[in-house]
């Protein structure tokens, strides 16, 4: 039984172009870790401690934002991976159904 229904080689996901895309989407997120370091650089050039609101003073602002910024790389490239993984099985199952595909009209044509 067809599950993607691929008589045709152009029916088939482009795992390749998704891997790309997604490598390109990988590099963007590099952004977030820059961001991070800039972060904790200036940070050290101001002082955590050198600056206070109301007797509170930033460091633990500072160690929030620069996790949160972080995390987001981190949870962009889990992403990317998920999505590179989901890609290949697709594609690899929509390949051997069209090999299938090709194999039933070749028995059916002998006929």
């Amino acid at each position: 039984m067809a599950l993607y229904g691929i008589t045709d080689r152009s029916q088939i996901l482009d795992a390749q172009a998704i891997q790309q895309a997604c490598k390109m989407i990988d590099t963007a997120a590099e952004d977030f870790a820059t961001a991070a370091k800039k972060l904790e650089e200036a940070k050290g050039e101001i002082g955590g401690k050198a600056m206070k609101v109301d007797g509170q003073t930033m460091e633990e602002s500072y160690r929030i934002v620069k996790e949160g910024l972080e995390n987001v790389k981190t949870n962009i490239n889990a992403y990317t991976t998920q999505l590179i993984n989901s890609a290949n099985a697709i594609s690899t199952a929509q390949q051997n159904e069209y090999l299938d595909y090709l194999e039933q009209q070749k028995r059916q044509n002998a006929q």
